[in-house]
């Protein structure tokens, strides 16, 4: 049965911070870890798909280097990261990293869980897109967590669809950040 959505998000191959960068087997597994750096160095720049979530912070969150072919994180903001891959229920769960600086009214637990949908550390689909439905959150002041339900549209031959439902978890003491399977996927 599907759950009312407290809010709907979308994520597409097109604003991947590593479009382009994971050209082979390498590539791909080198792009599942996110160095994070106290300053970024030359050649670093902002994404364009993550500003609303830097403004939040005053900072960036995230930049890339074409010369470096990566993607590196903040430390003012994160520990180093690892992606995670919420369309395999079997890797989960999964410790992503940790989040660092305080959290302010524009800057919640709902916000970071947005920004690690849209910045693609939370990976939700394999081709193409994913849409996804927050259908429940629960916060008691130490711990957040967010249940995300929806689909995600993959080719083979032909065109796939198929579900994905997972669970952010963070906690505000530590910091920590972990992804898992929400059961029944």
């Amino acid at each position: 049965m599907d759950r009312e959505p407290i809010m709907t998000l979308d994520s597409a191959r097109s604003a991947n911070p590593w479009n382009g960068f994971t050209s082979s087997a390498e590539e791909e597994a080198g792009s599942m870890k996110v160095k994070a750096y106290p300053s970024f160095p030359p050649g670093f720049k902002p994404l364009a798909a993550l500003e609303p979530f830097d403004r939040l912070t005053g900072g960036l969150l995230l930049a890339r280097s074409e010369e470096r072919r990566e993607v590196g994180a903040n430390a003012a903001f994160f520990s180093d990261l690892a992606r995670v891959d919420a369309t395999r229920p079997s890797t989960l769960p999964a410790f992503i990293g940790r989040w660092t600086a305080p959290f302010t009214a524009s800057m919640t637990p709902r916000k970071l869980a947005e920004f690690l949908i849209a910045s693609q550390l939370v990976i939700t689909y394999w081709h193409v897109s994913s849409s996804l439905r927050l259908v429940d959150e629960w916060d008691d002041g130490r711990k957040y967590r967010a249940e995300f339900e929806g689909e995600h549209i993959y080719f083979t031959s032909e065109r796939h669809v198929s579900g994905i439902a997972f669970a952010m978890a963070l906690d505000r003491e530590t910091g920590e950040i972990a992804v898992e399977t929400l059961h029944g996927m």
